[in-house]
């Protein structure tokens, strides 16, 4: 792995690729991307964020370029050649190298393995609740909804990753009561209630509409990874 992370440029390489290859390189290498699929999509996200860095005259500095504030901005303005569900993969991929870089709050934190925590062990409530709060202290509202909803989706339902992932709209009914009903699809495919405590999130991420329909519901942050690198206690907290 190491090896194909020093060996990356990218296709079409711009000048300022040589000011910032080093920091690229050097920053996915302390990431430990477990596989090379992974690996290529952090470098790519992070070349991108590191070139328009430079243009805007940042230094090859990978703590500023990760910068909460400097992504937002990378995906606002630098990403207007791509479609908004690549922009929202880059912000995952750059928000997953910041948390395993550097900690969920960028200063301080030490490099661990992404995805290294134990996706069979559940949370505890105290665990959860941290979550939570961590989630709702996230520095963009995009942030903090997109993180909301997928905690919810887990400790209100019990979904994993590969239940979380093909959910759509008609998958979600409101009933009249205010509770939300889930359709699972997959191999476990059941009807699940939320539970209740979790339930005005999900509503909330869904137009308003009676309880005879299907609701659209948009997953506003894929960020799977980064929850699990946030686990509370574990050895990627």
């Amino acid at each position: 792995m190491e090896r194909r992370i020093v060996q990356y440029r990218p296709n079409n390489a711009p000048p300022a690729w040589e000011r910032v290859a080093d920091e690229v390189r050097a920053t996915i290498s302390r990431a430990a991307p477990l596989t090379s699929h992974r690996a290529r999509d952090l470098l790519t996200a992070l070349t991108r964020l590191a070139v328009f860095a430079d243009h805007q005259g940042l230094p090859a500095d990978a703590r500023r370029w990760l910068d909460p504030e400097m992504v937002e901005h990378f995906t606002t303005a630098g990403c207007t050649d791509v479609k908004k569900s690549c922009r929202a993969n880059y912000r995952a991929c750059l928000s997953a190298i910041r948390v395993a870089v550097y900690g969920p709050d960028l200063p301080g934190g030490r490099p661990v393995p992404l995805s290294a925590s134990d996706p069979s062990e559940p949370y505890t409530g105290t665990q959860g609740a941290g979550l939570w709060a961590w989630a709702g202290g996230q520095s963009t509202e995009d942030l903090r909804q997109g993180l909301r909803l997928l905690l919810a989706l887990g400790l209100g339902c019990g979904l994993d990753t590969s239940e979380v992932i093909p959910l759509r709209g008609p998958d979600v009914r409101v009933m009249d009561d205010g509770s939300c009903v889930l359709a699972i699809r997959g191999k476990r495919t059941r009807l699940i209630v939320y539970a209740r405590p979790y339930e005005r999130t999900l509503a909330e991420a869904i137009p308003s509409q009676t309880s005879s329909t299907a609701h659209p519901m948009t997953l506003a942050y894929p960020a799977w990874s980064r929850v699990a690198a946030a686990r509370p206690g574990s050895s990627s907290a």
